[in-house]
């Protein structure tokens, strides 16, 4: 078994030792041959009584210098048929900026490249050494990675843009980017028994901290890393520990993530980890893929090439669009279960008043004598969401669950997915399909699951424990409700494209969800319940983005990807808003009518407060806070002049089409330049001959601007969570599926990361000072608490291991190449 490990520093040789303890023979490779030599006989010393030791070999490499990783791949194979497991560790900390003799920057050239150059001048050895493992040494740091993916951010050109800190951040970032698309490329292209893994140490005791301080003139860093080297760091056999198993644990799969199990994975033995949300980014993973393999000038030749191609393909209940492999994206027809005049003579229940465009002010008939009662009012202002009303989430798609065929309203207001079941009583029967039956595969999800916490594979918790069922629910702004227990199935989009997933089984409901004709509802908004969500954890998509082009008589849902082909403009793209909601909130700036200076005069504050300004496709209608009503009045008349009636959700007028064709858009100004606009033809409804309704609602319950269905229609809508953004473009959203699309994994454009909420800087501080001074008090108990309380990778047992690992039981016996790397033992 043939073993490389790159830069093994002296005393940090722990984990080698340990592989070389299963008869392996370790390469060391280290750009110090003096240090790379006295490596080598410690571990010989160590290893000297041990019989069953392997052997142990120096070559020199300088991981920093592409053309000498070129030339130690070729020495070594030529000197070794295989290679069972690479370790890529190499590592610099911090320091000045300097460049490398290839031109880049030291940090990124030498915690970056250098692994992905060596992986792919050595892949065709370890392709054929199956079973085989590459791992990828990150560090906890890489969660401080902030990165738009600007190429100069990873780069750094100049030192002017170089801050040591957060560029070696960003390298850790790329260790965990490269090794996730690594094995998505590799299972894409069919190759088997080989799997790529990362890992990180916590905070370990080596000489990788020292080094920084020293080559620094900047009083904060100085500052702040002084700081940090006072806090408690386990030894360096636990800080190994990680890279060991992830090395050689039996249960490890492809794509795992590693880290010591306590005190926020800073200390303990290995468990799996989830690692930071941007790592996760399929966008940025492919992106960093394409410029590596440019920089260094090795491509990795994995297998076939894939190109995503969207083919139609016709089933029972519409018309779906499949991928020809691997199934990444999907685009599907959605459909309008309600005309928009349903949707507002169900919307009027309590606002039934005619008026005449000839007459004026003066009301001409009472449509009905119901006002809201208090107890109405009251419901409507503590209830939370605002995805559905009556007739509101009318756009729908149709997908296959436990092989029977449900119709899911799309909600990107909410993150929950659920749908009647047999035994729900009361429950209506208007619905196009029989209540889900449950089958041999359906299962409901136990209270077992943490009641805190996620899981480690990404899961929401169960959150409510009913008859040792999750409880599951949802109520909206009008009071309706629907209660259900969790379960699980397999759904399916078109017979390429499916995922098991978790829904709610409706046992009970009420208000709109009685009279609906859909089974149930589909939720899309940022939550880890999310069907994008889940078809991303399942690895069915390789990016959390999807789009929803609306048309009054449906439209397209592309999940995993965008259609560009039917934009009729540039897509722009608006950061998205962190306010504590699941929603997808932006920024709105400003609210036009007609001119683009005729603005609605108020504070932008009034339209982002509490839930802030939220895209709702489940929401048909536009919504906005009670005290943007007088401003809007007044823009509006500045607009239309005679005209002086409002478009409001209260009132009804005689109009003629054309006089309504006259009437100005509203168009709503968000963030980083962007806007959508409202025509008059969707802010006034026909609900009769001659007769019209305004759409707009002024709402004194919770504080938000709902931009619903109405505003969302004839655009394409692009949700990307990696990226923290929403894109909007103009599209023809009518035109039918085309027997051939091809649908971006990545549509480009202004990319955004999560903003600091500068005024909490000064609890941040007290914070951070406050575990400072604790640190020290602490340290020993913390680290006993890891080394005798946990188990290696073992949870449910919870017995403590021997610091040795076993190796696979397949790779027991056989010769063993590893191949360690230079300059970084990891610690933080």
């Amino acid at each position: 078994m043939d073993s490389i490990r790159s830069r093994p520093q002296v005393p940090d040789n722990w984990d080698a030792s340990r592989i070389l303890s299963q008869k392996a023979h370790v390469v060391l490779a280290c750009r110090n041959a003096e240090r790379g030599r006295e490596a080598e006989t410690k571990i010989r010393e160590t290893l000297a009584t041990d019989p069953n030791a392997g052997t142990v070999e120096f070559m020199q490499v300088d991981v920093s210098d592409l053309s000498s990783v070129k030339q130690f791949s070729e020495k070594f194979k030529k000197a070794h048929d295989r290679l069972d497991l690479l370790i890529n560790n190499a590592g610099i900390m911090g320091g000045a900026y300097t460049k490398t003799v290839d031109g880049y920057e030291r940090q990124f050239s030498t915690n970056h490249l250098g692994h992905f150059a060596l992986t792919a001048h050595l892949f065709d050895v370890v392709k054929e050494s199956t079973p085989a493992r590459i791992v990828n040494v990150s560090s906890m740091t890489h969660r401080n990675a902030f990165w738009t993916f600007d190429e100069d951010e990873i780069m750094v050109p100049s030192e002017r843009k170089y801050s040591q800190w957060f560029n070696y951040a960003n390298t850790k970032l790329c260790n965990i980017l490269f090794t996730f698309e690594l094995d998505r490329r590799m299972k894409a292209a069919g190759v088997e028994g080989v799997a790529a893994v990362a890992c990180h140490p916590g905070i370990t005791s080596t000489n990788l901290l020292t080094a920084p301080s020293t080559s620094n003139n900047n009083w904060m860093w100085t500052t702040a890393f002084t700081l940090w080297t006072l806090m408690p760091r386990q030894t360096i056999e636990m800080g190994a520990l990680p890279t060991l198993y992830a090395a050689t644990g039996s249960d490890v799969e492809g794509g795992d993530f590693f880290g010591p199990k306590n005190l926020n994975a800073m200390f303990g033995y290995p468990t799996r980890e989830t690692p930071s949300k941007l790592s996760q980014s399929t966008t940025a993973a492919t992106k960093l893929w394409t410029c590596t393999t440019q920089f260094t000038g090795s491509a990795m030749v994995l297998g076939a090439v894939v190109r995503y191609v969207a083919l139609v393909s016709l089933v029972v209940l519409g018309t779906h669009a499949t991928i020809s492999p691997p199934p990444d994206t999907i685009q599907l027809k959605m459909f309008n279960s309600m005309a928009r005049s349903q949707a507002v003579n169900a919307l009027q229940g309590r606002y039934r008043y005619h008026r005449s465009i000839d007459e004026g002010l003066q009301a001409l008939q009472t449509m009905s004598d119901e006002e809201p009662s208090d107890g109405d009012a009251a419901r409507n202002e503590e209830t939370v969401e605002t995805g559905l009303h009556s007739g509101s989430g009318s756009h729908t798609i149709q997908v296959t669950v436990g092989g029977q065929q449900r119709e899911l309203i799309i909600d990107t207001g909410s993150g929950k997915t659920a749908f009647v079941c047999t035994g729900c009583n009361n429950c209506g029967n208007k619905r196009k399909h029989q209540p889900f039956v449950f089958t041999d595969n359906t299962t409901y999800l136990s209270c077992d699951r943490s009641m805190t916490a996620p899981s480690n594979r990404g899961e929401p918790p169960c959150v409510d424990c009913e008859n040792g069922k999750c409880k599951y629910g949802q109520t909206y702004v009008e009071g309706d409700h629907w209660t259900a227990y969790k379960a699980s199935d397999m759904m399916q989009l078109s017979s390429s494209f499916e995922a098991r997933v978790e829904f709610g089984c409706i046992y009970e409901q009420s208000g709109v969800f009685l009279d609906q004709p859909s089974d149930g509802i589909m939720g899309f908004s940022r939550h880890p319940d999310s069907i994008y969500e889940q078809f991303y954890r399942q690895k069915v998509t390789r990016s959390r983005i999807f789009s929803q082009c609306l048309a009054e008589g449906g439209g397209l849902l592309t999940i995993g990807g965008v259609d560009l082909a039917r934009h009729t403009e540039p897509v722009r793209y608006t950061p998205l808003r962190s306010t504590g909601y699941q929603y997808w909130t932006v920024t709105l700036l400003a609210v036009s009518i007609g001119n683009a200076n005729n603005t609605v005069q108020v504070d932008k504050k009034e339209f982002n407060a509490d839930r802030g300004c939220v895209l709702d496709s489940g929401t048909t209608f536009l919504y906005m806070p009670e005290s943007t009503k007088q401003p809007f009045r007044l823009a509006w008349s500045q607009a239309v002049g005679s005209f002086s009636f409002m478009p409001e959700s209260d009132t009804f007028y005689f109009m003629t089409s054309e006089q309504v064709a006259a009437l100005p858009n509203i168009c709503f100004w968000l963030k980083n330049d962007v806007h959508i606009c409202l025509p008059s033809s969707r802010y006034f409804a026909q609900v009769g001959n001659g007769i019209y309704t305004g759409t707009i609602f002024f709402t004194p319950g919770p504080k938000a601007t709902i931009l619903g269905a109405s505003v969302l229609e004839g655009h394409d809508v692009i949700y990307d969570i990696d990226n923290h953004r929403v894109g909007i473009a103009e599209a023809m959203c009518d035109q039918p599926l085309q027997a051939e699309v091809e649908l971006s994994l990545d549509p480009g454009g202004d990319k955004f990361r999560p903003g600091f909420d500068y005024s909490q800087a000064p609890q941040w501080m007290l914070a951070c000072v406050t575990l400072l001074a604790v640190a020290g008090l602490i340290n020993a108990i913390w680290v006993a608490a890891a080394i005798e309380g946990d188990s290696l990778a073992d949870t449910e047992t919870n017995t403590k291991p021997p610091l040795t690992a076993k190796i696979s039981n397949d790779w027991q016996g056989e010769e063993f190449s590893f191949f360690l790397m230079e300059e970084d033992d990891e610690s933080k």
